[in-house]
């Protein structure tokens, strides 16, 4: 059981009166969407309700976007804060991180040093030096210093040899030995008289000739060929040796601490990258957030800029897609078959005021014959029906709960229908010619009266409408609004579509109207559209009108919109004496008041 909806509470009024809409159905039919601006435009100036409620639009608008801003901000500032909280989590924690490995890298840092100074300090020969030297006895302190006694009369011998060499460039000269220098080992360790020792001490000597025999061959060779030559003394070449030995041993107690040093400042490095990052995704979201402020900001102003004006439209237009005129595709919005039926009403109401007196069909007339009694939506001022008054408010209520007003298209009537069916095919021109003089554009009003005009007559009756240009094809309403001009004539194609469509038609009657501005100028020759003479052309057209004929119960009119030649004329007339029709001339302002005639004369 339906429910009447409880319309008591009030509610904010429509923003279109019943004409209005029909006003805008007819505007938004010729003009497109865009017709709602202009619409709105010029009501502002002559509605007081409009201004009325554009200003109570700009009052509302203004009062919303305050609250926008007002969010906006506060969301804002909530999701800066959060980002910040983040960082500071994040940043706290990278910091403790950091800190761990810096202590561990240090301490890691010592315990090498002091592997490394342990490893050179119990090297042999880094002992036998740092500890105090034993007491020699008096041969001992005399083979030393026989020793260096011979080691004073060779370089004495060699030393002219030295000075030819040096002055050949062959060898370089030394820099001369400072007195006393210190050896520095790995790990800070230092080896104090070491070429005193060296000179005093015949087991550092002994020891020191014990690493020359570790040497390889060759380079045990090169050594003793720079001693000679004077590119190193016997002291340098002891250092190094100590020096080389005592490297070794710290690098190869200090690898596994190397090691554990290189990871943690592999780690620390990688810390030290991922606050960088997370510092640098911080100042991005939070200048993302900014940057999606100042854009929310600037399409809040840009709305209070567009005004209610452009409020009022977007409610306009919602309140017309609610009543099925419009539809929504994206953020547009696009005519819908619904208003190009209400379009019809509306062209076939205007046109019908221009019939001649006495062919007019009277308004509240009782259909001849007996019929069915129906109780559907009215159609037409015109058609023979009684208003269904409980039916309507229901409807209305139903179909807009919140909306007290009862439109046209609420209204339930009760209507017989006659028995007797019509099939109706009307053919227009859209060839190229007929964007002359706006032709084509009546050819389109005049096809929607009389589609209206039938289907107001019997909604049982049958029509079809082809549009005819170099090739045919069957359309809709909203085939027949959108038409363009283009191609050429082919009259004898409109003319089999029409065939083949009334071939198998239930229809007792077969009406067919055709509206054209000229000559047959194309054909059809196995499945192909072809431009041609027009000899050839109207051949084809009397072929296939010849056919048309057989169908039984068939009138034929054929318009002729503005004749330029008695040439068009005349094939008109061969083609309708082929089908016992007849033919009209007419201009487009008289094009549709001349179909809805012809219409009333054989309905």
């Amino acid at each position: 059981m339906m429910r009447v909806p409880d319309c008591r509470e009030r509610v904010e009024t429509p923003a279109l009166s019943p004409e209005d809409r029909r006003e805008l159905v007819r505007r938004i039919a010729e003009e497109g969407v865009g017709a709602i601006e202009a619409f709105v435009r010029e009501r502002e100036k002559s509605d007081r309700g409009i201004r009325a409620r554009i200003e109570r639009l700009r009052d509302e608008l203004l009062r919303r976007a305050e609250e926008m801003r007002r969010a906006l901000e506060g969301s804002v500032a909530a999701r800066k804060e959060n980002v910040a909280r983040a960082w500071e989590e994040a940043h706290a924690k990278a910091e403790a991180e950091r800190a761990a490995l810096e202590r561990e890298l240090q301490l890691t840092k010592v315990a090498r040093a002091e592997a490394e100074r342990a490893a050179v300090a119990s090297d042999d020969l880094v002992r036998l030096i740092t500890e105090p030297p034993p007491p020699l006895p008096w041969w001992r302190r005399a083979l030393a210093a026989i020793g260096r006694f011979l080691r004073a009369v060779l370089a004495a011998i060699l030393w002219p040899i030295r000075a030819l060499l040096r002055a050949l460039g062959i060898v370089k000269p030394r820099k001369p030995a400072v007195k006393g220098r210190d050896v520095l080992l790995p790990g800070g360790l230092s080896v104090p008289g070491f070429r005193g020792r060296l000179a005093s001490d015949p087991r550092v000597r002994s020891a020191i000739a014990g690493r020359l025999r570790t040497m390889g061959t060759k380079e045990r060779m090169r050594a003793l060929w720079d001693r000679l030559v004077g590119r190193e003394d016997y002291e340098d070449l002891a250092m190094r040796l100590m020096e080389r030995d005592a490297a070794e041993r710290a690098r190869s107690r200090g690898s596994e601490y190397a090691t554990r040093e290189e990871a943690f400042a592999k780690r620390l490095s990688e810390v030290l990258d991922a606050e960088r990052a997370e510092a640098e995704r911080r100042d991005a979201a939070l200048a993302r957030l900014e940057q999606e402020r100042e854009a929310e900001m600037k399409r809040i102003e840009a709305s209070l800029k567009q005004g209610p004006e452009r409020a009022l439209e977007s409610e306009i237009a919602s309140e017309l897609e609610d009543a099925g005129f419009l539809s929504k595709d994206g953020d547009a919005f696009l005519p819908t078959t619904r208003l190009l039926e209400r379009f019809s009403q509306i062209v076939f109401s205007e046109e019908a005021r221009r019939i001649p007196p006495g062919q007019a069909r009277a308004t509240g007339a009782i259909v001849d014959g007996s019929g069915n009694l129906s109780r559907e939506p009215m159609r037409s001022a015109y058609e023979t029906a009684h208003l269904d008054v409980v039916g309507t408010l229901v409807n209305a209520r139903t179909r807009h709960p919140h909306n007290r007003h009862i439109y046209e298209e609420d209204v339930i009537v009760h209507r017989e229908d006659r028995e007797a069916i019509n099939h109706v095919v009307i053919v227009f021109d859209r060839s190229g010619s007929m964007e002359e003089n706006e032709r084509l554009k009546a050819a389109k009003r005049a096809v929607l009266a009389l589609y209206r005009a039938v289907k107001d007559d019997d909604p049982a009756h049958i029509v079809d409408v082809i549009a005819m240009d170099t090739g045919v094809e069957r359309v809709d309403l909203m085939g027949v609004w959108k038409s363009e001009p283009r191609g050429f004539t082919n009259t004898g194609a409109a003319l089999r579509l029409a065939y083949d469509l009334l071939r198998f038609s239930k229809g007792e009657r077969a009406l067919v109207y055709l509206v054209t501005d000229g000559l047959p100028e194309a054909y059809t020759k196995g499945g192909v559209d072809i431009a041609s003479t027009p000899d050839k052309c109207l051949a084809y057209a009397l072929e296939q009108a010849r056919l048309l004929r057989r169908r039984p119960g068939l009138g034929v009119v054929q318009i002729l919109l503005e004749p330029e030649d008695e040439l068009y004329v005349k094939a008109a007339e061969r083609i309708a004496k082929e089908v016992d029709g007849r033919v009209l001339k007419a201009s487009p302002k008289d094009l549709a008041a001349t179909l809805l005639t012809e219409f009333e004369t054989v309905r």
